[in-house]
């Protein structure tokens, strides 16, 4: 009687999912959260039915379910440090950081000390500093990540991360460093080579930017932003247009809508004086400017160029252009 009693529900319970969701790839995942729910039927008061089962609820995406199930567990179980985890990882997916926050900082006095409560919160204290103004979410989040590197002091993924917390606080020296050692246990990361490219570029130390920027292309070819920092950088710090056109050539070879690596080579052409070619790339902006304001910076560019080509009269008539739009 019971498990044709469980059939049921099993029954009803895909039924309702045909007609609202529909992911039959889940299905399998619907079968375990009805198996879950009979379960608890019998007992109540297990709290790591309702964890498994809020599990399940977040793999397809019935949050809200989920978030019921967490709280059940913290109900039943207030010292176990899984609840907190398990609801703290749900307002970390909802971007919820002090929820999360605060989740994870309990399971950590309860006793859950581990590299991956240690990154999450560290993660979480990162979100924080990105959508606010206090530089001291950013250092619980180093903190954080220094805590995991005691549990495995070989750990990439958290040097790249402290790497990228103090990129954010401009402290480049430091991301230097830590991307660094990133590079020391796997010199495959072109990630981090092109962090710390930024970092150097950020530091005007260009050479060593172009050569971590060589390296990323090395690693990957076809690494389009690669290709722009390092023509950024011949364009404007070495004088050297000839290889600034040559690496925005390949960064639109790649990516043919980046209105930067048009613009960037139409200064390249325009000081080669291949004029005819840096109109082409600036009218190539225009088509793809989705705001006036990027229409405006075009006109003016032309209205420039016309002028340093002696045409006065296509000079005024864009910065005509740009006076019309700006003052719509």
């Amino acid at each position: 009687m019971r498990n044709k009693k469980f059939l049921i529900v099993i029954l009803l319970f895909l039924f309702v999912v045909s007609i609202t969701v529909i992911n039959y790839s889940s299905i399998s995942k619907y079968i375990s959260i009805c198996y879950y729910t009979n379960e608890i039927h019998k007992n109540i008061n297990n709290a790591d039915l309702y964890l498994k089962r809020g599990n399940i609820y977040s793999e397809v995406t019935l949050q809200d379910k989920a978030l019921d199930d967490y709280k059940k567990v913290i109900e039943l179980e207030p010292d176990n440090p899984a609840g907190y985890m398990a609801r703290g990882s749900y307002y970390f997916r909802i971007k919820n950081y002090e929820k999360a926050a605060k989740d994870f900082s309990i399971a950590i006095e309860l006793g859950k000390n581990d590299d991956f409560v240690y990154y999450t919160r560290g993660m979480i204290y990162e979100n924080l500093g990105n959508y606010s103004d206090n530089i001291e979410h950013y250092k619980k989040a180093i903190g954080d990540f220094n805590k995991v590197i005691e549990y495995d002091k070989n750990n990439a993924l958290a040097y790249h991360s402290i790497g990228n917390v103090y990129i954010k606080l401009k402290d480049y020296r430091n991301a230097i460093t830590h991307f660094s050692k990133v590079i020391e246990l796997d010199k495959s990361d072109k990630n981090a080579y092109f962090k710390r490219g930024t970092a150097y570029k950020d530091l005007k130390e260009y050479e060593k930017a172009i050569n971590d920027f060589s390296k990323v292309i090395e690693i990957d070819p076809n690494d389009a932003e690669a290709y722009s920092y390092r023509g950024e950088i011949y364009l404007f710090q070495m004088n050297d247009y000839k290889k600034a056109v040559e690496d925005f050539s390949k960064n639109l070879a790649l990516n043919k809508n980046d209105t930067t690596g048009y613009y960037g080579r139409a200064v390249a052409y325009s000081r080669l004086k291949n004029y005819d070619k840096a109109i082409e790339d600036l009218n190539k902006i225009l088509k793809l400017s989705k705001t006036d304001s990027q229409r405006i910076m075009s006109y003016i560019n032309l209205s420039d160029l016309y002028r340093e080509m002696n045409q006065p009269k296509l000079a005024d008539k864009y910065i005509e252009k740009a006076r019309a739009l700006s003052e719509k």
